[in-house]
């Protein structure tokens, strides 16, 4: 069983749970990014103009959770970039989903040596045209 103290991000909830969540938007790609005071962090690559972030956030969740976009659905945030989720789902398969996220973004961590390059994927740079 998993540590609820590992996940804070996630707490049960009348029919499913609720899962806090903020928001980077711009991303070069969608991601989980760990946690951050409290809340998954996520890099969503969407504009945060008329409520784009939010339904690819959804769309986002939807999919990784394997449910219908009906079955995620935005409780507190509208326009902010923390938000409460309420998941339409068993926590058990929530947390299950939630530690592989946070596996892979410290496995990421590890493999830079825990230090996250600034404005970067993380992925090396392809050589100028002409580079030696």
């Amino acid at each position: 069983m998993l540590n609820p103290a590992d996940q804070p991000c996630l707490t049960a909830h009348p029919g499913g749970c609720l899962l806090r969540v903020v928001v980077t938007p711009n991303a070069p790609r969608t991601a989980a990014d760990g946690l951050h005071d409290g809340c998954l962090r996520v890099r969503l690559n969407a504009p945060p103009v008329d409520g784009k972030a939010n339904a690819a956030l959804q769309a986002w969740l939807a999919n990784e959770l394997g449910l219908p976009k009906r079955g995620v659905e935005l409780l507190h945030g509208q326009t902010s970039r923390r938000k409460r989720w309420a998941i339409n789902t068993p926590l058990a398969d929530v947390q299950a989903w939630l530690a592989r996220q946070l596996g892979e973004a410290d496995a990421a961590d590890a493999h830079l040596g825990g230090k996250r390059p600034a404005g970067g994927t993380g992925r090396p740079r392809k050589p100028a045209a002409g580079a030696a």
